[in-house]
Parts: structure tokens; sequence; C-alpha cells
């Protein structure tokens, strides 16, 4: 469940805002940490983020 819940929100991620995750990918891929990648590029931390997914979805989702 978890990982499909995890795979779901990094969808939504990448639909969201494709040049955004792109560099965030990237980011990683040249060995940056994961929060400071992640903030560095959108401007939030993780949580705010994916409570804003979780925000979005239709409910009994």
């Amino acid at each position: 469940m978890f990982y499909s819940q995890s795979g779901m929100f990094v969808g939504y991620m990448a639909k969201s805002n494709p040049l955004l995750f792109k560099m965030f990918v990237t980011k990683l891929q040249s060995g940056n940490g994961f929060k400071s990648s992640f903030f560095e590029t959108y401007g939030i931390d993780v949580d705010e983020m994916l409570n804003n997914y979780i925000e979005r979805l239709p409910p009994n989702a």
C-alpha cells in the first residue's frame, strides 16, 4: 500500500510541474541530499507538498 501511495504522490509531482520535477530528479542524481534538493526546487518542504496533494484528492479516494 505504501509503495502504491508513494508512486501516486510522485506521479502528482511529475504531472503538476514536469520542469520542476526534472530539476529535482537531476539534483538527486547529482548526489545532492533529498531535503535540500526538494526545498531548493519547490520552495516548500516535502510534508507541505504531501499535504497539498492530499487536499486535492477526491473524497473517499
